[in-house]
């Protein structure tokens, strides 16, 4: 019989293959970061082979590690599903759903009520985090995110889309309801929301300039003066 490293040190190295952090790493795994990188340290040892490169951050997996993590993934989905299989109660006593704290407060917690008509015996633990949790793991059941593409790696279903609208406040734009022109709004202070740079699609002042061009004419340039709301 092939002799095995212990299971601890197999589990260390898949959670920090599949986030690429020791830290999350330890937390999925519910033990301190140095404990992680002990026992992948020993799991190195045992390969003969160095599995991760720290330097320069990010975290990246070595050849070696590239080679050993698809395999030891497959096989604890593997090992999940047999002890699924295996087990005699079927019953479905709770849900773990995951979403944004604002999604979670302002559209699911209000729907709770109806879901305790229909489904009595059912319990929601709802999870609310900006974190996007790893179903795989086993972190929760269902993830309602925002996506800009269906997901891959599992289940998916669209519910509905964001739509954004220039608004402003009565006390600012006038008391009597009324279209404010492209062209007025730059004589009004402006604000967004935070995005990173790098997210061209985000609902933002370049955007919209962007996208009416397409359509419009002498559209005012408005992004260079717009101060910044707030960040997610």
């Amino acid at each position: 019989m092939l002799r095995l490293p212990p299971l601890i040190r197999l589990r260390a190295f898949a959670a920090a293959a599949r986030r690429l952090s020791f830290k999350s790493a330890a937390e999925e795994l519910g033990v301190m970061p140095t404990a992680v990188c002990h026992r992948i340290h020993l799991l190195g040892e045992y390969c003969g082979q160095r599995l991760f490169w720290r330097q320069p951050r990010p975290l990246s997996l070595t050849a070696a590690g590239q080679q050993l993590f698809p395999m030891l993934h497959q096989g604890f989905n593997q090992f999940a599903e047999a002890l699924g299989a295996l087990s005699e109660d079927k019953t479905v006593t709770g849900i773990r759903v995951t979403t944004t704290s604002a999604l979670a407060a302002r559209w699911l917690l209000p729907k709770l009520p109806f879901w305790r008509q229909a489904h009595p015996d059912i319990s929601l633990d709802i999870i609310s985090t900006y974190d996007v949790l790893d179903l795989s793991a086993g972190g929760a059941d269902v993830a309602i995110r925002y996506a800009r593409t269906r997901p891959t790696d599992g289940m998916a279903c669209e519910l509905f889309h964001d739509t954004f609208h220039v608004v402003g406040s009565p006390s600012l734009v006038g008391g009597h309801p009324k279209l404010v022109q492209p062209a007025e709004l730059a004589d009004f202070p402006r604000i967004e929301i935070g995005r990173p740079p790098r997210d061209a699609e985000a609902p933002s002042w370049q955007r919209r300039e962007r996208e009416a061009m397409v359509t419009y004419h002498n559209v005012p340039r408005l992004a260079d003066t717009v101060s910044l709301g707030f960040k997610e």
